[in-house]
């Protein structure tokens, strides 16, 4: 079955959390990672990956940390999932991605699989950071 990864999860904990704050506002891996129980050596590797990206900012010194590098509704699923997971597909039958499916010369399902694909990237090009951000009390930022 399909599944969101951990990983994944986690990525999109850390941008919502920030998203819900307010533009412009710097939090800390160990903020997050505290807040939220995820472990930090994790979460400081996903935050590097996302800020790698372009989908995250960083700031150094005294008060650094990340900040978003995008508008919530510029960030989209296919966007976090490809940052930190690689390409998000049901099935490989062209080969793109690694080696040619042995039976793509008589394949009876490739064009639907490559169909459902197609429907799936929509999707979650379609999903954006806005559709997981709770507005927070600015006061509780990390």
């Amino acid at each position: 079955m399909l599944s969101i990864t951990r990983k994944v999860e986690y990525a999109l904990i850390g941008l919502a959390h920030m998203a819900s704050l307010g533009p412009g506002t710097v939090v800390t891996v160990r903020g997050v990672s505290e807040q939220y129980g995820i472990p930090g050596k994790l979460l400081a590797k996903i935050f590097h990956e996302m800020r790698s990206a372009n989908l995250l900012c960083s700031h150094q010194g005294k008060n650094g940390g990340y900040s978003l590098a995008r508008k919530p509704g510029e960030v989209t699923l296919t966007d976090v999932i490809n940052t930190i997971e690689g390409r998000a597909d049901l099935v490989h039958c062209s080969g793109a991605d690694g080696p040619p499916c042995p039976q793509s010369n008589g394949c009876n399902i490739q064009s639907p699989m490559e169909a459902l694909n197609s429907r799936l990237r929509s999707f979650l090009d379609s999903v954006t950071l806005e559709a997981f951000c709770v507005p927070q009390n600015r006061s509780e930022g990390v």
